[in-house]
């Protein structure tokens, strides 16, 4: 088994924003990972695993940069085996990954739910508020709205 930042993705919607793909690139390292006989374990989590800087009109750059993958004998030692994607730490562009090869769950708090200045600088944010946020309803539940709506 082996994990970590490979810099590199697999397919298209393995990024938000930015440049367009290179299918190319995508193919050799999905070649590379065939040729060593591995295969990704997937995840549980943030679907994106680094964030880029902000750049112009305030957006960021969004891939799954970092991953697990094994060869079939982990898989057939390891059947209940799972990655889990946990949150990003303040000091990292990258978010953590947490390997667990039996299968065993635990219970994890619920995220919390933070605002992000750079939304106000997104065209479309404005709309989606105005669309989403309801005079006759309490703060409470047009907050619960919007955090499903960002989601």
């Amino acid at each position: 088994m082996i994990a970590g930042d490979f810099n590199d993705i697999l397919c298209a919607a393995e990024k938000k924003n930015g440049a367009p793909v290179s299918i190319r690139r995508c193919n050799i390292f999905r070649e590379r990972i065939n040729n060593c006989n591995l295969m990704d374990l997937g995840s549980a989590g943030a679907k994106f695993t680094w964030r880029g800087p902000i750049y112009h009109g305030g957006q960021r750059i969004y891939e799954r940069l970092d991953r697990a993958m094994s060869n079939d004998k982990w898989r057939i030692q390891f059947p209940n085996g799972f990655v889990k994607v946990l949150t990003r730490i303040e000091f990292s562009d990258h978010h953590p990954l947490l390997i667990h090869p039996t299968g065993t769950t635990y219970n994890v708090a619920p995220k919390q739910f933070r605002f992000e200045s750079a939304w106000l600088l997104d065209d479309s944010y404005h709309d989606m508020l105005k669309t989403n946020w309801k005079n006759d309803v309490t703060v409470v539940d047009n907050l619960g709205r919007l955090q499903n709506e960002f989601r």
